[in-house]
């Protein structure tokens, strides 16, 4: 089964990613893993690593060229790990296709191509789509001292983040097999309920 979590950065989905593969490692093997995670380290490599700056290179690489490779990489990485994956009962993404359409904005030409090469990268069984108010998702990211909240500050970060939640709105609205849940409730109760809903979908047993 092919799980996925989404959300804004500080929403609470690799927590809850870890919780549920916990569990779900009492029904089956478990994978958790990335999407398209080479690209990133490469992109990091060239200017993030040389600059001193965490995250350079989303300032200086062109944002339809990054959301290609990303793709194009998303595609190789499954037909390439194909293998691999079949051992597992249960392959956890932290991230999916979504995260390039929400983050990087809607590519401005050539859509019909993104659209078509997204036809080869296989659909998961279901998405989690942890959603907080951007607010709540600024308080953890300055408790964890993330990179962001150096780089751009409070009222700058919270505005992107605030950006970044009406895309994800947008994104998943009526979107097939996606589970909205609330990033606020506590991480046990939010894993059961993800369990419940594979259990109710005859997923696990």
């Amino acid at each position: 089964m092919l799980l996925v979590f989404e959300g804004i950065d500080g929403a609470g989905k690799t927590s809850l990613l870890r919780s549920c593969a916990v569990e779900l490692g009492h029904h089956g093997r478990v994978l958790e893993t990335k999407l398209a995670y080479e690209m990133v380290k490469f992109f990091q490599s060239l200017f993030d690593g040389p600059s001193g700056e965490e995250g350079a290179y989303q300032d200086v690489v062109p944002p339809d060229f990054r959301h290609s490779t990303y793709l194009i990489e998303a595609i190789l990485q499954m037909k390439r790990e194909a293998d691999h994956y079949a051992e597992y009962d249960f392959v956890l993404f932290d991230r999916w296709l979504q995260t390039h359409w929400v983050y990087l904005e809607p590519p401005r030409v050539h859509t019909e191509w993104y659209a078509l090469l997204e036809q080869h990268v296989p659909k998961p069984e279901l998405t989690v789509y942890v959603r907080v108010e951007p607010e709540v998702a600024l308080q953890r990211l300055i408790r964890k001292e993330d990179w962001m909240v150096a780089k751009w500050g409070k009222v700058k970060l919270l505005a992107y983040l605030e950006e970044l939640a009406a895309r994800y709105d947008e994104v998943f609205t009526n979107y097939p097999r996606v589970m909205v849940v609330d990033g606020t409730e506590p991480k046990g109760a939010l894993c059961d309920t993800v369990i419940e809903e594979l259990a109710h979908c005859s997923c696990i047993p």
